[in-house]
């Protein structure tokens, strides 16, 4: 939980960020606790699902790596096209997907 609420408080922080300054050190703590939730992800997996069921767990975990790759900039450059919030609009879409788990989880 502890990489889900920090990745969401740092997307918050970066999408109220007055200056680039902040925006870089709110990306870097992003970054930071994005790096906590792999592990997270993965003793989800191995405590949830059965032994037969691993398997086919792990291959939905690993395929949400390449779309995500995919998907994420694809649709922050939009959200910054769009300029619904200058360019600060990619930040609460990712807050609230942080938001969201770590609540439900309570």
């Amino acid at each position: 939980m502890l990489g889900t609420a920090g990745f969401g408080v740092a997307s918050l922080v970066a999408g109220i960020a007055p200056g680039v300054a902040v925006l870089l050190a709110a990306r870097v703590a992003q970054g930071v606790f994005a790096g906590l939730m792999v592990p997270q992800g993965l003793s989800f997996i191995h405590t949830e699902f059965s032994e037969a069921e691993q398997g086919r767990a792990m291959g939905f975990y690993g395929m949400t790596f390449p779309i995500g790759g995919l998907a994420g900039p694809l649709l922050g450059g939009l959200l910054t096209r769009a300029d619904l919030f200058g360019w600060h609009s990619p930040e609460p879409v990712r807050s609230s997907t942080a938001v969201t788990p770590a609540i439900r989880s309570q």
